[in-house]
């Protein structure tokens, strides 16, 4: 249970850090607090959150900057949510109205809301890769060697890519290959897959296709483009 007084100090030292990105001092405290205390106070309350994992040193001499943890602190113990006015809880209801196929899609919207009622740059985050699984893989056939590998991943989200293939890869190689992969991938977190596309996947497609990288390069590159981070920015 933090005192009085840490809080303060854990509440300004997140306050300076967001406004100037810099680490916060004890002196700097020192006229920033509502109170007055000394340097040396201040600092034992610095040590007591740091020992609570709230606060930390960027280097042995520097101030201190907030955790996430203490950020997660300050988010659920010490913010007084605002109301939101009728005018943009009105403006909100409207933006959601819409049909939307994939979760990502609400999540891009929310940014554009955060933006457009705050004026600020808004930053949302895609579903975490960790809980999708694939959910399936399909190579279309687009002519002249060229072919289009489709990802579907749990959260219903499509990443697609064209590539060329290798002249030696005929039609029943492909099939073939894509029988493999989902037989041995689909179900699996895209990080498992990811894993095993750079172990396992290999050694069972050398053995049923004479030329199995063009293969493997078309399906490692639309899965890293599934698997990567996905932000939204809205400018405000």
């Amino acid at each position: 249970m933090l005192t009085e007084r840490e809080l303060m100090v854990l509440k300004d030292i997140i306050k300076l850090y967001t406004e100037t990105g810099q680490p916060v001092g004890s002196k700097t405290l020192m006229t920033s607090l509502p109170i007055r205390v000394s340097s040396a106070t201040i600092r034992n309350d610095m040590a007591a959150l740091e020992d609570a994992g709230l606060i930390r040193k960027t280097h042995s001499s520097s101030g201190r900057v907030p955790s996430s943890a203490g950020y997660r602190y300050y988010l659920d113990n010490m913010l007084t949510p605002a109301r939101v006015p009728e005018q943009e809880m009105q403006t909100i209801r409207q933006s959601f109205g819409n049909d939307f196929g994939r979760i990502d899609e609400i999540i891009e919207q929310s940014a554009r809301i955060l933006s457009n009622l705050t004026s600020y740059t808004a930053i949302t985050l895609g579903p975490e890769v960790a809980n999708l699984t694939l959910e399936g893989f399909r190579l279309v056939p687009l002519g002249n060697h060229q072919v289009m590998a489709i990802i579907v991943a749990s959260d219903g989200s499509v990443q697609n890519q064209v590539f060329t293939l290798p002249r030696e890869l005929d039609s029943d190689q492909v099939e073939k290959a894509i029988r493999i992969i989902n037989d041995q991938l689909v179900g699996q977190s895209l990080t498992t897959v990811a894993q095993k596309l750079r172990t396992d996947v290999p050694a069972i497609l050398m053995q049923q296709l004479q030329t199995p990288k063009g293969f493997l390069d078309a399906f490692g590159d639309v899965l890293q483009k599934a698997v990567s981070e996905r932000f939204y920015v809205a400018v405000g």
